[in-house]
């Protein structure tokens, strides 16, 4: 829109040469109407003032439409229908000059915005009316802000003719207020996203009666956002749609921040009156959800809105099993709105005398606790991958697992209860779910890093090796590079980029491991030997993982890291454990041999010894 103020009496029309015709009732003939020498001038005023975006301007290649009829003639009868008009420099002009017919009747004029070539329904004259399903920016949000002008007993007169347009859409304005203890600031962090679901955004309007019916083709529309904190309240979100309409159980609005999506009904009572302009507050609280408050209208230009309130509800949802991917780590989190963690998906290798497979299980959580014991295996992968929905029950000191077959028919969605409970049809209290991939994030000092998880049995290790600077109060560790460093610290080695190798001193410092991991004692590493069946091959990392070549099924995924004794030996790969009751006690864990053996092996070590780490959760 032109930014400047927009004046009361707008532009004039130039006119567009035109042939009409009507019958004469006087003579009862039909006579040809003939132009009169009187052109319509037309001025445009948009009522009331200050409504249309950017000050209630039009802009430059704004296009209006204009019909003309007599007042003897049904609206379905047009002499003049649907001549566009061009807004240019302050002037709306057309391609040619229009003149008022040469007759006694009086004349009936229509306007209406945005013009539409096809905006005449031909069956019921009615005029199509749509709103943009994406009003995320000015332009879309302008296209759906329907505008008409009607002037009846119009005669021919050398003066300019009004056409005052009035809004036929209404309008929405959304704003969020943050619980006690949040901010707006805070939740402005968090760049939330509104959209309201299943609306309407097209219809038919009847420019006589001023009425819409035949609401259809339902879709989100997503509102134009530019939040801002105003009195700690985060304001900004605008959105047009179409009016009188009956809201459904359908109908609702979802606020998405931090990737948890919370939605409310629309209540079915709620009617939203052409022209008029409604606030909507949205309460946010990170931990019960949303709900729409009851506010005062805004001043606005537009006529009064109706305001209504209304509770939210978190929203259910299904939870695809192929939507879990694993592509940053082999465990995901299901979390509800609340941000509690309701069960852990692993992608892992099942192995038993009786079950050796690839897997997606599922394991409750209670009390931030996996329950190994009332797993579900959710689907076998591999070459022959299909839904099981058998149970898995570890025994965490013998770390074996008993799996019990399924008659219950899988579907490839489940759903969470509120009280936790997991099933695949959905319940009537069924929780909102996202998923979370579950990551090891080590902080310390300036450096951050990010580790992928992967369970093993009942193990929990990191499935990349360790690679920090600091100790995990902060304190730098020493550095040497492709050479033995004799303080607590680290090396690193050309014939081994990205990896670094750490000394005795390191370990015995015992502030190596992220918080709440640590390094394996031998019995863990032993533990995970004997849950593989003493095979290297699947712990070894490979991109592929076949009947005849296990490389990794394990998804351990052990690149060649090499080794320093005295100097630095590729092809092998090894990891730094320790037996607590030996004077000597640290060790390697073998996985990697030059000679190709096919058993890992654990080999005592002294302080000229280099290693890379993988540690264990406590």
């Amino acid at each position: 829109m032109n930014k400047n103020i927009f004046q009361k009496a707008s532009m004039l029309f130039a006119g567009i040469i035109i042939s009409l015709f009507l019958n004469s009732c006087y003579n009862k003939i039909e006579e040809e109407l003939v132009d009169s020498e009187i052109p319509i001038h037309i001025k445009t005023n948009i009522i009331p003032i200050q409504t249309r975006m950017d000050n209630n301007q039009f802009e430059d290649k704004d296009v209006i439409g204009v019909f003309l009829t007599t007042s003897k003639n049904k609206q379905k009868d047009y002499y003049l229908s649907n001549i566009p008009f061009n807004y240019k420099s302050s002037t709306f002009t057309s391609k040619s000059v229009i003149y008022y017919p040469k007759t006694q009747e009086s004349c009936c004029i229509y306007g209406y915005y945005p013009f539409d070539i096809n905006v005449l329904d031909k069956e019921s004259g009615l005029f199509h009316v749509k709103v943009e399903s994406e009003q995320n920016n000015k332009a879309k949000l302008n296209l759906s802000d329907f505008l008409t002008a009607t002037t009846k007993d119009v005669y021919a007169d050398v003066k300019p003719l009004n056409l005052n347009f009035k809004h036929r859409n209404t309008k929405l304005r959304i704003s969020l207020e943050p619980s006690e203890g949040y901010t707006a600031d805070d939740l402005l962090k968090t760049m939330p996203k509104v959209t309201l679901h299943h609306m309407p955004t097209n219809a038919l309007y009847d420019i006589e009666d001023d009425k819409f019916s035949e609401h259809t083709n339902f879709q989100p529309i997503k509102p134009l956002i530019e939040w801002k904190n105003e009195a700690n309240k985060v304001t900004g979100a605008e959105v047009i749609l179409l009016p009188d309409f009956i809201f459904t159980e359908d109908q609702y609005i979802s606020l998405e921040a931090e990737n948890i999506i919370y939605t409310c009904k629309i209540p079915k009572d709620l009617l939203l009156k052409s022209g008029t302009i409604n606030s909507l507050l949205i309460h946010y609280n990170p931990t019960k959800g949303i709900e729409i408050g009851q506010t005062n209208p805004l001043i606005s230009d537009w006529d009064e809105g109706i305001n209504k309130e209304t509770t939210a509800n978190e929203s259910s949802k299904a939870i695809s099993i192929s939507s879990l991917l694993f592509e940053k780590s082999n465990i995901c989190n299901l979390v509800n709105s609340k941000g509690v963690i309701r069960a852990e998906v692993c992608k892992e290798f099942l192995n038993s005398p009786n079950l050796t497979t690839q897997a997606i299980v599922l394991y409750p959580v209670k009390e931030n606790k996996p329950q190994l014991d009332k797993g579900i295996l959710l689907k076998r992968l591999g070459e022959d991958s299909y839904l099981d929905g058998g149970s898995i029950n570890w025994n965490l000191s013998e770390n074996t697992f008993t799996y019990t077959a399924t008659d219950q028919v899988i579907q490839y969605y489940l759903f969470i209860a509120e009280d936790g409970s997991i099933s695949f049809e959905e319940p009537q209290n069924a929780e909102f779910i996202h998923i979370e991939e579950a990551l090891l994030k080590d902080n310390r000092k300036d450096e951050h890093q990010t580790y992928p998880i992967v369970k093993i049995g009942t193990q929990y290790w990191m499935q990349k090796e360790l690679n920090t600077i600091y100790k995990n109060d902060g304190t730098p560790l020493a550095f040497q590079k492709d050479e033995l460093t004799i303080n607590a610290g680290f090396s690193t080695f050309s014939e081994a980029p990205g990896y670094k190798f750490y000394n005795v001193a390191a370990l015995e410092s015992e502030q190596i491991a992220p918080k709440g991991w640590k390094i394996p004692e031998v019995k863990d590493v032993s533990k995970l030997s004997e849950y593989i069946n003493n095979k290297v091959d699947y712990l070894k990392g490979c991109s592929c993982c076949m009947k005849e070549q296990l490389y990794n099924c394990s998804y351990f995924s052990a690149p060649k890291t090499g080794v320093y004794k005295n100097l630095f030996i590729t092809g092998s790969t090894t990891y730094w454990c320790y037996d607590k009751n030996d004077t000597n006690k640290y060790r390697i864990y073998v996985l990697q041999h030059l000679d190709n053996r096919k058993e890992p092996e654990i080999k005592e070590q002294d302080k000229t010894v280099l290693s890379t780490i993988r540690c264990l959760k406590n």
